[in-house]
């Protein structure tokens, strides 16, 4: 059996339509505050644009998809172009898979910290 380019872009074109769809559901899922006020046709936009990055970043698996996404939503559509966040994805020492793990690792010790000193303020009536 012998595949041709024009197939081969055809089945690369509909494995990204179903990638883009599945992280739309995703994020309707599990970020559907965060993504309120974007329309149908935004948020479309907003998948393409992030999937291109996320590919630019060596990120191609779909849970790695996933988890870009739901940093994405969470932190800002433009997360990735934090400094901190652009060098630890840039990193080509390591994995794409292990460099978003640092990412989401770094952000989740934030936002511990946040609720941490939230609550010192409260505890000293500041």
């Amino acid at each position: 059996m012998i595949i041709r380019k024009v197939q081969m872009q055809a089945l690369q074109g509909s494995m990204v339509d179903d990638l883009a769809e599945d992280m739309k559901d995703h994020l309707r899922e599990h970020f559907a505050e965060e993504i309120a006020d974007l329309d149908d046709d935004a948020l479309h936009a907003q998948v393409e644009t992030s999937l291109t990055r996320a590919k630019e970043h060596g990120l191609t698996a779909r849970l790695d998809c996933q988890r870009y996404f739901s940093l994405a939503a969470a932190f800002g559509w433009d997360f990735d172009q934090e400094s901190w966040v652009s060098h630890c994805l840039s990193d080509e020492a390591e994995p794409p898979s292990d460099r978003l793990r640092r990412v989401k690792a770094r952000y989740l010790r934030q936002l511990r910290a946040e609720v941490q000193n939230e609550q010192a303020r409260a505890a000293f009536g500041l």
